[in-house]
């Protein structure tokens, strides 16, 4: 009889082991997609800012 309650205690304990696993799962998709948030937005920044630089230069020793 040992061996079916083992078996219930090792099917109990799996199921709790899923639904932690499953809880963490989501909480990582959440952090990554904030992180891709930030990473779209910095590149943004940084393109804007080179398109703002290049202008500059085009306009100040090109036009004259």
């Amino acid at each position: 009889m040992a061996g079916a309650e083992e078996q219930l205690d090792v099917a109990a304990r799996l199921a709790v082991h899923e639904a932690v696993c499953a809880e963490r799962y989501g909480f990582v998709i959440q952090r990554l997609g904030r992180l891709e948030r930030i990473m779209f937005s910095t590149a943004g920044a940084l393109i804007a800012g080179q398109v703002t630089i290049i202008g500059f230069l085009l306009t100040r020793f090109l036009v004259r």
